[in-house]
């Protein structure tokens, strides 16, 4: 097995700055023979957790075999069960997958690359690494197809089509969001790829797909900080393009790719499985206890404004709601960003529904494979019900979340990017970027910690059902989710009985609250404000002076204006304008 590679006798651990971390290669690495397992036996299918009503058939259930050995992986085209990608040799390099299809060129691409890793060192999975010398370390992403086993593009992808959803499927739902986003990171960041900024056609992605890899590692490895997840999701990109263009799996550069993401996830699995929160998710990450407060605090600041039909009682209203929705039930990932209010089941889109005696969270867009759900809140969470029913009440309206500063117009929906803005917003002062991973996180964290503290774990019925409506796994609740962190770090202390203080909202208007400010600040700097006024006035001519004397005198009475001479009118040039002597 290798746990690190070795250039002329030289470790390359050396050469990087950045924090030694002890990830060894993929289990797949390991060249010795594993006996096969026998078959177990099919497991009971769990029951459906209490007050599910309903789950779609939109998209199959994941198999035995998928969650045993995947991390939710965001692209689908990936085949997850029965799959030769999951055979033990096939990562390796005399598999005749690689050694029949593929070779290495001698070109500039490949030095690019072989410097590009250099620099990441084990931070990738061994294969991806290129050193000539060693078996293992074949520079798996770089290599290219034979030229005789090359076919043309049965369809040219355009990205126009890619940014309205135009190729998606059932089973296939991510090209709006992150398959778009990563072709953009493309156009902006990468220097051979600039050039395609303002290009449609995106094939640039599979005629130039060493290239762009090459380019794709080398930004990533100049970076002083990096996501794995992050690199895996650009291989996401490059592999749902070529399923795209060729409009088949049945291709040697598709399976290239979609077994780089395989590679880089189960890299990502063994530095999941320690629990510990990374550097990166610590910037991001608060107790959910801090969560649970905030919530509590903006509720009963809206509870004391007293004019509900102002533009700030409206926004506070648009706080406690995406609070309350990420907080009083298990947080979903972006669902409740793109919400409509409903007084039917529609079947279709994600919704509120409005109904007399209760309030139910209608979920039918297909999210990481994850089935349409339907459940009632007035049973699982009453506060919540109560905040949407108000909220809606109050506020007649579409859309759940609108846009900020704009009521009562409250006719467009906010994006997701601006609702990502407000999250981070409301949790400012705790000097963390809190977004909806650290949430699901901290909740999951929390749970765990709750249920010790009585004195027993979270059974794995109980992990289900929590799982269930986050529209997750237990596999990544419990290899993702769920994090040990120091309770004696600062910022992170839990607080067992914490005292919300309630600042109430000022209502008054604007120009109210800028000139409570402005004679509040002459108060407090009178003798500061009159030296600067002073020396201001100092620097006028005694024409300016005399003149701003005449402007004070014709403005502060009605009748002076009479008892002033023509020849001094015009010697200082005033003029009367929409009521105002100027």
């Amino acid at each position: 097995m290798i746990n690190y590679i070795r250039r002329n006798n030289i470790s390359l651990y050396s050469r990087m700055d950045r924090p030694k971390r002890n990830v060894v290669a993929p289990l797949r690495f390991k060249p010795e023979k594993q006996p096969k397992k026998q078959p177990k036996k099919q497991e009971e299918e769990p029951k459906s957790p209490i007050n599910a009503l309903r789950r779609s058939t939109r998209a199959p259930a994941k198999t035995k075999k998928t969650e045993a050995r995947m991390l939710e992986l965001d692209l689908s085209d990936v085949p997850a069960s029965n799959d030769i990608k999951f055979t033990e040799d096939w990562s390796l390099p005399d598999n005749p997958f690689w050694k029949d299809n593929f070779y290495t060129p001698q070109d500039n691409t490949t030095q690019e690359y072989m410097e590009a890793t250099d620099k990441l060192n084990d931070f990738l999975p061994a294969n991806f690494r290129f050193i000539r010398g060693e078996p293992l370390a074949f520079g798996v992403a770089n290599l290219e197809l034979n030229p005789d086993l090359i076919k043309p593009i049965k369809r040219v992808p355009l990205f126009s089509k890619l940014e309205k959803g135009e190729y998606e499927t059932a089973q296939s739902k991510s090209d709006k969001t992150n398959i778009t986003g990563s072709i953009k990171f493309f156009k902006n960041n990468l220097a051979s790829f600039v050039q395609y900024k303002t290009t449609d056609d995106i094939s640039w992605v599979i005629n130039n797909h060493r290239q762009l890899v090459a380019e794709i590692l080398e930004y990533y490895g100049n970076k002083e900080k990096t996501s794995l997840a992050t690199i895996k999701s650009r291989f996401n990109a490059i592999t749902r393009i070529f399923r795209i263009a060729y409009e088949t799996k049945n291709y040697e550069l598709y399976t290239k790719y979609s077994s780089l993401v395989i590679f880089l996830s189960q890299q990502f699995e063994a530095d999941e499985f320690d629990n510990e929160l990374s550097e990166e998710e610590l910037k991001k990450f608060v107790p959910f206890n801090v969560v649970l407060d905030k919530q509590k605090e903006l509720q009963k600041q809206f509870e004391l404004i007293k004019n509900k039909q102002s533009t700030i009682a409206y926004d506070l209203n648009q706080d406690l709601v995406l609070i309350s929705i990420y907080s009083l039930i298990p947080p979903l990932r972006n669902e409740p960003k793109t919400l409509k209010f409903s007084k039917i089941i529609k079947g279709e889109g994600d919704w509120i529904v409005i109904k007399p005696k209760s309030i139910l969270i209608d979920l039918n867009e297909v999210k990481k494979k994850h089935i349409a759900i339907l459940f009632d809140i007035t049973i699982d969470a009453p506060e919540l019900a109560t905040i949407l029913r108000e909220s809606y009440e109050l506020y007649p309206r579409e859309f759940v979340f609108t846009h900020y500063k704009k009521y009562p117009d409250v006719s467009r929906q906010a994006s997701i990017g601006t609702i990502d803005d407000r999250l981070n917003t409301i949790f400012s002062y705790t000097g963390k970027r809190v977004g909806v991973n650290a949430l699901r996180s901290s909740y999951v964290s929390y749970m765990n910690s709750e249920a010790i503290k009585n004195g027993r774990q979270l059974s794995v019925k109980q992990k289900d059902k929590i799982a269930e409506k986050m529209r997750s796994s237990r596999k990544y609740f419990d290899e993702s989710y769920l994090k040990i962190f120091p309770t004696t770090q600062e910022g992170l202390q839990p607080i067992e009985q914490s005292v919300i203080v309630v600042n109430p909202i000022d209502e008054s208007l604007p120009s109210e609250r800028q000139y409570k400010r402005t004679k509040k600040y002459y108060e407090e700097n009178k003798e500061k404000v009159l030296a600067q006024q002073k020396k201001y006035q100092d620097k006028k001519t005694p024409f300016e002076k005399a003149r701003n004397k005449m402007l004070y005198y014709l403005n502060s009475d009605p009748e002076y204006y009479k008892k002033m001479k023509d020849n001094t009118q015009q010697k200082y040039n005033l003029k009367k304008e929409n009521g105002k002597w100027t």
